[in-house]
């Protein structure tokens, strides 16, 4: 038997809910046709599907590292509580304003917003 999450059983080429036909030990199982090393042809192998781990969302920074969804409002909230003339490092590769770096949120978030791409392009 072998384990898969669910979406990768759902994009493996060969998936299926076997009707039992040739074996009705796999009726209604979900199973994978894969080839078997073992006989030298293909065969089809039982499969345990496990849950899909939960997606985080993330936003990528200016300077290319990558934060998480929460963390990215918890700063954008902090941002604006600070004075507009303070420099803040880490936005980008040189130090840049809290003005600049507002600026860039709303342009990103709006730049998101009206991009018209589907969530599941995005990935959301």
């Amino acid at each position: 038997m072998k384990r898969m999450t669910e979406s990768e059983w759902r994009k493996h080429p060969y998936h299926d809910r076997f009707t039992g036909i040739h074996d009705p030990a796999l009726a209604g199982k979900p199973n994978i046709l894969e080839y078997d090393p073992a006989t030298g042809g293909t065969g089809l192998v039982e499969v345990e599907l496990v849950p899909d781990p939960p997606r985080i969302r993330v936003v990528r920074l200016p300077g290319g590292r990558l934060v998480s969804l929460a963390a990215y409002v918890k700063a954008w909230k902090k941002a604006k509580t600070l004075d507009p003339d303070a420099t803040i490092k880490g936005w980008n590769w040189y130090p840049v304003t809290v003005r600049e770096v507002l600026a860039d949120m709303r342009r990103g978030m709006m730049d998101r917003i009206n991009s018209g791409t589907p969530a599941s392009v995005r990935g959301l």
